[in-house]
Order: structure tokens, then sequence, then C-alpha cells
């Protein structure tokens, strides 16, 4: 299962100095790896932001406890039959 995705700079050499533990100096909010690691954006001076001029793909939702593998096919056919045409075919 995909939870988080990030795109991050690796020609930055701030970038090698960010993680998720040990959690920036300070830190005494909640234990999740996302909120952590936004944490540790912040410490370093850096800014997170959301870029959708690129197409990078799509995410299910998770399966629920009772999904059978017959309504995660399901759901991913609705996904692209809801997108055929929304998308250019060279980033399928």
């Amino acid at each position: 299962m995909v939870h988080s995705t990030l795109l991050i700079q690796l020609r930055d050499p701030i970038s090698k100095s960010l993680a998720y533990d040990p959690p920036p100096p300070g830190y005494s909010g909640p234990v999740d790896d996302i909120i952590v690691f936004a944490h540790s954006v912040q410490h370093h001076d850096m800014t997170m932001h959301i870029d959708n001029r690129d197409f990078y793909g799509f995410l299910l939702a998770p399966p629920g406890d009772d999904s059978t593998l017959d309504h995660e096919r399901s759901a991913f056919m609705h996904l692209k039959l809801e997108n055929i045409g929304k998308i250019p075919l060279r980033n399928i």
C-alpha cells in the first residue's frame, strides 16, 4: 500500500538532512511520518508545495477490511474508465 508520496529535489544538498527518524530537535508532536517529515523540512528552512504541472499517476483509496480482490479490481477499472480522455496518452 502506498501511504504518501513526495517528490524531493535531491540536487539540493540540504535534502540529505531531511528525515522521518529521528524527529527534528524540539519536536513534540504526534508520531506520524508525514507530520514529522514536514517538521524536518521546516527545521531546515525548506518549503513543501503542491505541483500539479505534471501527471504522476493515481492512488486508490485503501481497501476496507471486508474488501475482496474483485472489489479492488472493480474500483481500479472504474478509476481507469472515469479518466479515459482526461490524460494525454504519453503519460499513461
